[in-house]
């Protein structure tokens, strides 16, 4: 891997924030890491020190770089057990630059919220949208984006380029069947008439430049 900076958290879920990998990445590369309020006291308790918490639309400049990344709403939640449910601020980033901005959504799913996204920051060089854990979609409608819903928040927020997330790493409650994201993914490129080209899945541990 190259040097990693800043690390964002998108929420308090395991499959996303996990202890272990990020002691390890800060053993190596000492990266400041960035969450939403309240999720600090889980991360000092872990003796992590270089830790920022955010509320939504707050912004905050991390590199020496003049990138601002701002913490932005999501429909999702938040939960490590059973008695801390939604007691931990949860979202997505925006990342700010001289070259155009990108899109972390990190967990959400489809919502009014995203009308206040497009007003503030018109257009996106780059997304990168969950595409997986969609199903029992009477269930999960409320939580993730489907490959459906993917491909027309990508036409929504006027997105260059797009890229698929969330799947295919962590088994759990996900019903869809193992391929379904890509077969899912083809079929919505062509009912809102985007090419393929604009919505890549990267294999793992696969990079590619962003023209």
């Amino acid at each position: 891997m190259p040097r990693i900076d800043v690390i964002l958290i998108s929420h308090n879920h395991y499959n996303h924030l996990d202890i272990a990998s990020l002691k390890e990445i800060t053993r190596l590369h000492s990266p400041q890491i960035l969450v939403g309020l309240g999720v600090g006291d889980l991360l000092r308790t872990n003796r992590f020190s270089d830790v920022v918490e955010m509320d939504w639309w707050q912004e905050h400049s991390s590199l020496p770089s003049k990138l601002k990344i701002v913490f932005v709403p999501s429909r999702h939640g938040s939960a490590r057990g059973i008695l801390d449910r939604n007691k931990t601020l949860w979202g997505s980033f925006v990342i700010r630059s001289s070259s155009g901005n990108v899109y972390f959504a990190g967990d959400t799913a489809y919502g009014v919220f995203l009308a206040q996204i497009k007003n503030r920051y018109p257009t996106f060089r780059l997304a990168i949208l969950p595409i997986g854990s969609y199903e029992p979609r009477w269930m999960m409608k409320t939580q993730h984006l489907n490959p459906d819903d993917a491909v027309k928040l990508h036409g929504y927020l006027d997105v260059a380029q797009s890229v698929g997330m969330h799947f295919g790493t962590f088994g759990g409650h996900n019903d869809e069947e193992v391929d379904a994201h890509e077969r899912d993914l083809a079929e919505a490129l062509v009912r809102y008439q985007t090419a393929s080209s604009e919505f890549w899945i990267l294999g793992f541990g696969e990079g590619r430049d962003v023209q």
